[in-house]
């Protein structure tokens, strides 16, 4: 079974912060760039997607060398969460706009995949857009212009990801909605999941969040692998996924799925803002041993020059002596501790293959699926939690108590639905499962009552 990949995605334009790209993207291999520059609300949206697209294949060429596969991120954070477009007629434009991208850019080799248009909320002041039917307009105008692409270009079926991305019950009601009645299927096969970061820390909740929503990617996966998707293994993606606990459910659940469904399974998890932070504090970083994210991790001068190409060692190698007097003060971000990225991502890397190897030597998920149901996982806890805890004793730089209790609690909750996938995996009873859990992530929404519709506001 292949492995799963946490893999660092650097989204930066700026050339300050470009320095030690090619060592990172040297060991990832992979590269996430925006669309969101370059479609100023002044241009035509034909005008905007060209003049983006050039700029996307600028940086490709750049970096030819050291990225494998390129992945466009479709902007909808900063143009709508964010608050970047208040206006209806600019919503209408980048909507537009980004079917424009899809036509002219999408039959690039250079642009391997790119997230599709998810919309689940507004920033700003006009309340009325958060109105659970004008989501719902939004998110189905974005979702026919991209069928409307692949239509003109079905090159574009292996390369958009549909992201499902809701945090609230009429959220998760209007996704399977327009999944359903637009025939989403027919346009594309990868799946991700957004809509995750910072989840767990504004709701309290003590269990990864993804963990209804993966299930409800399979129960689609299993509706079309005989079908549309014949032939296509499972692909998921998480976004802005980085906490260990989260990362060790995330391997456990792709070694689950490829036991359900008898064939590979791919769920990868994309972050791109933790490295970045933490790499830029320097309460995280020591020359020698990196500090506590880094305590049991000493790099030799050997490991270095195998993790950065030649002509970026020597820069790091300057940048580490200019430093040196500047990296106890824990009060100032510094931004050259960008120089340190490449190593913080190699020894995140290390962490991945001991979750994956952890997993495997316990034969975890085989020892889960012996039970079925919650008195079972009592059996299961008593028996393998104790050696679970051991083994994440041994990380590093995390609260190995906290880690080990997100983790089980995680695995508690999906008893429910793994019983589910083997009673008949029926989307009546995984909707009926998915009220109680999206009750218990608690993300409370401000509410108004019109024509029975809630303010789909967060």
């Amino acid at each position: 079974m292949p492995r799963s990949d946490h893999n660092y995605i650097h989204t930066t334009n700026s050339q300050t912060n470009r320095v030690f790209l090619k060592s990172l993207f040297n060991q990832v291999r992979t590269a996430l760039i925006p669309i969101t520059p370059g479609l100023e609300k002044r241009r035509t949206p034909q005008i905007a997607s060209i003049k983006r697209k050039n700029e996307i294949l600028k940086i490709k060429e750049e970096f030819k060398n050291y990225v494998d596969k390129l992945y466009v991120d479709s902007g909808a954070y900063h143009a709508f969460i964010k608050g970047t477009l208040t206006n209806r007629k600019d919503i209408d434009g980048y909507i537009e706009t980004y079917k424009e991208f899809l036509m002219c850019a999408g039959s690039e080799s250079h642009i391997d995949y790119i997230f599709s248009l998810d919309i689940p909320m507004f920033g700003g002041s006009d309340i009325e857009l958060n109105y659970t039917n004008n989501i719902e307009a939004y998110n189905r105008k974005a979702l026919e212009g991209t069928i409307e692409a692949v239509n003109k270009n079905n090159v574009l079926f292996d390369k958009i990801i549909h992201v499902w991305h809701w945090k609230m019950q009429h959220q998760y009601t209007i996704w399977n909605k327009l999944f359903e009645e637009l025939q989403i299927q027919k346009i594309c096969y990868r799946q991700g999941i957004g809509g995750l970061v910072q989840l767990a820390q504004s709701t309290g909740i003590k269990f990864s969040p993804f963990i209804g929503q993966l299930y409800n990617c399979l129960y689609w996966y299993n509706e079309f692998k005989d079908n549309e998707w014949s032939g296509k293994e499972m692909h998921v993606h998480l976004l802005g996924i980085s906490k260990i606990h989260d990362r060790i459910i995330t391997y456990f659940y792709q070694r689950l799925f490829n036991k359900y469904l008898n064939r590979d399974v791919s769920i990868n998890t994309f972050d791109s803002i933790s490295y970045t932070t933490s790499s830029m504090y320097v309460s995280h970083v020591d020359k020698a041993d990196f500090g506590n994210d880094f305590k049991e991790e000493v790099f030799t001068d050997e490991q270095i020059r195998s993790i950065y190409i030649e002509e970026e060692y020597e820069k790091f190698k300057e940048n580490l002596r200019t430093f040196e007097d500047r990296r106890y003060d824990k009060t100032r971000r510094v931004d050259k501790i960008m120089f340190y990225l490449p190593l913080h991502v190699y020894h995140q890397q290390q962490i991945d293959n001991k979750i994956q190897d952890m997993i495997e030597k316990l034969e975890l998920v085989e020892e889960y699926v012996k039970y079925s149901d919650l008195n079972d996982f009592k059996t299961f806890e008593t028996i393998n939690g104790s050696i679970l805890k051991e083994e994440i004793k041994g990380f590093t730089g995390i609260h190995f108590e906290k880690t080990y209790e997100i983790v089980m609690e995680s695995l508690r909750i999906t008893t429910y639905f793994h019983k589910w996938w083997k009673d008949g995996a029926e989307k009546e009873d995984l909707d009926e499962l998915m009220k109680k859990l999206i009750k218990d992530i608690g993300y409370i929404a401000v509410a108004a009552e019109i024509l029975d519709d809630t303010l789909c506001k967060y």
